[in-house]
């Protein structure tokens, strides 16, 4: 449509299309909005994924070979705890073998808010 504007053109026919569609206001009763649901909170390991493999390659060196953990809550907290195999550690993790329970506990105001687990298993090449 050559020379059509937005006022004058198909938006004015989109216009008269909607308002022929929609139901006339007199009789229109709104429902009430929905409450604001408060959502479930939760606390997941998003790094390693629970049940994920891992493999030790011969190529690199065994110390540059590590996990990084991450994880995601809206639980409100000021204080994280990793642990693998029931043994504190540091967000980067070097590969052991062997199969591993991973830890993380989340601290408010120093009381315990929440804890996941995930189990992982290191393999090697030979």
């Amino acid at each position: 449509m050559k020379g059509v504007t937005g006022v004058s053109g198909a938006g004015d026919l989109f216009k008269k299309i909607v308002e022929e569609l929609e139901p006339k206001q007199e009789n229109f009763i709104q429902a009430p909005l929905p409450t604001e649901e408060k959502s479930a909170e939760y606390i997941q390991i998003t790094n390693p994924l629970n049940e994920s493999i891992y493999k030790i390659s011969d190529l690199i060196p065994v110390q540059q070979q590590s996990l990084v953990f991450e994880f995601s809550s809206n639980i409100p907290h000021d204080a994280v705890q990793r642990q693998v195999d029931g043994k504190i550690t540091q967000n980067q993790w070097n590969l052991i073998p062997g199969n591993h329970v991973v830890t993380l506990t989340i601290f408010r105001q120093g009381q315990e808010v929440g804890q996941t687990q995930a189990n992982i298993s290191v393999g090697t090449d030979q």
